[in-house]
């Protein structure tokens, strides 16, 4: 819907940095302020209903929904997290997801579903890798 890509903008877009080509949102810019800006991030949540409203395969709204996730929870790293929001651009990304989920459900839904996998058996490699370190480390060091 045009509403929801203009809102995307004004989220991620709406204003060019002087003297440079890159462009920051309202969530940027607000996001600097402490707890408010996390607060006025939620918004992003609003292109992931009206993706959902929009009939969006449950893979691609999944997506949707990690890369909000990303953003909010980078975002909450003091200064490196706002720069990263700059960059990252959430709802930019999921107006493109949703765009792409429209044009081709069945390959996007594929796509993201694969890409899934991948997050998830990253998310859950990575505590099993250090929790197999830990248990390594301590049976060498009760074994010297």
């Amino acid at each position: 819907s045009p509403r929801i890509e203009q809102l995307a903008w004004w989220l991620d877009e709406a204003f060019r940095i002087p003297g440079t080509k890159a462009r920051v949102g309202v969530d940027g810019v607000v996001g600097i302020v402490p707890v408010i800006g996390d607060l006025a991030g939620m918004a992003a949540g609003m292109v992931v209903v009206a993706a959902a409203l929009a009939d969006v395969g449950i893979p691609t709204l999944i997506r949707m929904m990690v890369n909000v996730g990303v953003a909010g929870v980078v975002g909450m790293v003091p200064f490196a997290g706002d720069l990263f929001d700059f960059a990252f651009k959430a709802n930019t990304r999921n107006i493109a997801l949703i765009h792409r989920d429209l044009a081709d459900h069945e390959r996007t839904s594929r796509r993201s579903g694969i890409w899934l996998v991948v997050v998830v058996a990253l998310i859950v490699a990575v505590p099993v890798a250090a929790v197999v370190a830990v248990a390594l480390l301590t049976v060498y060091l009760l074994t010297r």
